[in-house]
Formats: structure tokens, sequence, C-alpha cells
């Protein structure tokens, strides 16, 4: 029997996997990875570009190489079309509905801001939630990069004269007045733009939001772990381990950006940070954030609330039951 001893400390526990007729157990330990018996390991450096390879008796058995930064993996992923046969259905389906999700999660958090006069909704995909928006405001702009999106969206609302939907080149409000805007509103999308893309977007909402104007955005934390080591070990060896339920999925969270960040390029652009919970998604790790900022003239007098809800998923069950119960 073949042992590897790795080091990342986020996981100690124990992956059994068959090649060529023999096991391979890794198990977590806090050290250097270090052979056992007549096995021999070669790893380079904890890098995602490096390859980990596993060799017994002289033969390679196992080979997990990982030769791609986040940037070139981002690069690609951009270009990929979406399939929208669900219409984003499928990003609720821990809550059961996005009916669930809007009424137990997302509209709790919003309610105080909510009906207005004016709101702005970036990158609202296929509407599901342009489709509860719409009856909290006298007029609603949509504004999206996806041509498929923005025209869908335009069939969708089609009989309510009070949304525009906007296409746009995925950076740029241009087509919004400055100071126009009472609240701003995006889920499901910033989580994966990197961190350029969301300073022009925050850059835009400088101007374009009212002062006093508020701004509820959920995008990703996944900064705050980049650098662990669950992050450094080769994609190869990490996906079997998520398979397993292991290990926890990033979900394509963008790695450049993160609440600490956020809330940084918000002051930044006029823009302060009231409060900042950061949120598990479909996992244990808080890889997500959802962001309530407001434009103020002056100097902000409190201090962000940071809150770490490592809860959010359970949340999301119990909305679930309790939806089905109630045969809503």
């Amino acid at each position: 029997m073949t042992i590897f001893r790795l080091r990342p400390e986020e996981f100690p526990m124990l992956f059994i996997r068959e090649k060529h007729g023999l096991k391979i157990h890794v198990s977590a330990v806090r050290f250097r990875p270090q052979p056992c018996c007549h096995c021999h390991v070669e790893r380079s450096e904890t890098s995602l570009s490096r390859p980990l390879v596993f060799r017994s008796k002289g033969s390679e058995i196992l080979r997990f190489a990982q030769n791609d930064t986040y940037e070139m993996v981002w690069t690609r992923r951009e270009k990929m079309k979406y399939d929208w046969r669900e219409a984003g259905e499928e990003w609720s389906a821990p809550w059961g509905s996005s009916a669930a999700q809007w009424t137990g999660t997302i509209f709790p958090r919003i309610r105080d801001f909510l009906p207005t006069g004016t709101i702005l909704e970036i990158a609202p995909g296929f509407g599901r939630w342009t489709h509860y928006l719409k009856d909290y405001c006298q007029q609603l702009w949509a504004v999206d990069r996806s041509s498929e999106c923005i025209e869908a969206c335009r069939r969708r609302f089609a009989s309510d004269s009070h949304v525009r939907c906007y296409l746009n080149d995925g950076r740029s409000l241009s087509m919004i007045p400055d100071g126009a805007v009472d609240f701003v509103f995006s889920f499901d999308s910033f989580v994966h733009p990197d961190r350029e893309i969301v300073e022009a977007y925050l850059r835009e909402l400088g101007t374009k939001l009212k002062i006093g104007g508020k701004g509820f955005i959920h995008h990703s934390n996944f900064g705050e772990y980049v650098n662990t080591t669950r992050e450094r070990l080769p994609e190869a060896l990490a996906k079997p381990l998520i398979k397993l339920k292991l290990l926890d999925w990033a979900h394509h969270r963008n790695p450049s950006m993160s609440a600490d960040l956020f809330r940084a390029l918000c002051a930044q652009h006029g823009l302060h940070c009231i409060t900042q919970e950061l949120v598990n998604w479909r996992g244990r790790r808080l890889i997500d954030c959802l962001s309530l900022f407001e434009r103020s003239e002056s100097a902000p007098q409190n201090p962000t609330k940071i809150i770490r809800n490592p809860n959010f998923m359970r949340e999301a069950v119990r909305i679930r039951r309790q939806w089905r119960q109630t045969g809503a």
C-alpha cells in the first residue's frame, strides 16, 4: 500500500483512490509531502503552475498537473457561452426556487430600501430578480454585457413600460444619467469578474447613484482564501476530493476580489460600505460577500459592520423546507 502525506491543513481527512490496482491514501498532516515505504514522490514548489507526480516501484501511476494560472482559466471561461435554457433558475436550487430565494433570503436584506424611485440592476441575466424588483420602483434600468440576456429581458418585460434594458461593454454605465439612481442591485454576477471590472463599476456608481443612494452587490470573497494551502493543490488532486465533498468547490469565484478589497475600492470612489455579510456558498468557506453601501458626500461616521455568516446555506435549506411545507 502506498501512502502520501500532504500538507493541506484545511481538510484533516482521508482520501482513497485506486489506480492500476493500487490504492493511494492521501492523509492531511502539518508538514511537507513525505513518501513512505518504497514509493517516490516528485513535487516542485506549491504553485498552480507546477506538477505533482506520484510514482510507485519505478512506474508512474498518477500524474497531476496544473499548468494554468487563475487569469488563464478566467479568460477561457469568459469566452464560453452560457446555456440559459433554465433562465438562471439552476442557481436557486438550494432554496428550491428563485421565488423562495427572493422571499426568504434577498428581500429581507434589502426591504429597508424598497420601494424607491429608480433601481439599477447590473447583470440581470434573464431577469429572475428583475421580475421582483420592478414592483418596487417607478423606474428600473437593467444593464448587461450579454446581448442574449438583454434580448430575453426585453421580451420578458415588454409590457412593463417602466423597465428599460441596455446592452453595455461589461464595465461602463454611460447610458445612465449621473445622480439618477436610488438603489443599485446585483446578485449572482459580481462573484465572477476580476478586480478591474468591479472597480470600473464602482467608479461609475460613485457618480450614477444619488447622494444617499444605496447599493446591494453580491460579490466574490474568494481572495481571502487564494493563498491557502488548499488553493495551491493541483486541480487534478483537488477535483476528486471535491467530488467526494471532502473539499469545497470555488464555484468560479474570482480570486482577485475580497470583502476587504471591495470595501477599499468603494472608499476610493465616494462610496461607503455600511455592512458586509460574508457567506458560504454550497460549502464551508465564506467565499461570497453581500455588501451594502451608500454614496455619501461626507466622510463616513460609522465603521463598516462585518458579519461572518457560515450558516447561509443552512438558511437556504430551512427556506426550501418551509416552502415545501406551505406548498408555495
